[in-house]
């Protein structure tokens, strides 16, 4: 006689949906988008997963920016003598 969910299905399956958006890099879509929005007005921008979401993909969004940088910089090449 556990709890099977803190909320309720639709919500968590929202939240299901948004972290698989976030761990495949689409979190730029407009699909994302509005799975945000929706739950922003339905629990409010201080509601803690919300918070937890933010940062995964603010981590996620960092390390995809670092290795972009990461492969620009190795793609440079130097020539002997230019300085």
């Amino acid at each position: 006689m556990g709890v099977e969910h803190l909320r309720p299905p639709e919500i968590a399956e929202k939240f299901d949906e948004v972290k698989e958006l976030i761990r495949s890099n689409e979190s730029n879509t407009q699909r994302f988008k509005q799975l945000w929005d929706e739950l922003e007005h339905l629990l409010g921008d201080n509601d803690l997963d919300l918070q937890l979401l933010k940062l995964d993909k603010m981590v996620k969004e960092n390390s995809k920016n670092k290795f972009l940088i990461s492969e620009r910089v190795n793609s440079i090449h130097f020539e002997p003598g230019l300085h």
